[in-house]
């Protein structure tokens, strides 16, 4: 599945908090679900949820983001089956 961080997800984001950093808030919109996302992983806030590993560029993404630099919107794929 193709997830888009988008430009209000940027804005609305919060550094270094797992349910409220852009990649989480995307994951949220496109997959209607509260995700989590932390240590190169993410996962969906329900019992027993499968984790799901995050790429080195989404990662990265994430740390600059955490540490105050400017990022951009962007798309990642995200190969989930179940959540």
């Amino acid at each position: 599945m193709l997830i888009h961080v988008t430009q209000e997800d940027i804005d609305s984001g919060i550094p270094s908090r797992v349910a409220c950093c852009p990649v989480a808030l995307a994951l949220n919109r496109a997959l209607e679900k509260s995700f989590i996302v932390g240590g190169g992983y993410c996962y969906a806030r329900v019992d027993k949820a499968p984790f799901y590993n995050l790429t080195k560029v989404v990662r990265q993404k994430i740390a600059d983001f955490d540490h105050g630099k400017a990022i951009s919107p962007f798309s990642f794929e995200l190969d989930i089956t179940e959540y």
